[in-house]
């Protein structure tokens, strides 16, 4: 089953990962298909509430 991978980061600092200024750095990650990821945002939308287009 083709999935999707997602992938996003945090505190980056461009090519300088030694930064002092720039202490953590996160890098996350989500594999899911596209059913998946509609019942998970709708279920969201639900729970939370959330009023969008």
């Amino acid at each position: 089953m083709p999935q999707k991978i997602y992938f996003d980061e945090a505190g980056f600092t461009g090519n300088n990962l030694l930064d002092s200024h720039q202490k953590y750095f996160s890098y996350g990650s989500v594999a899911t298909n596209d059913k998946e990821a509609r019942e998970f945002v709708s279920a969201l939308i639900k729970k939370y509430n959330i009023q969008n287009g």
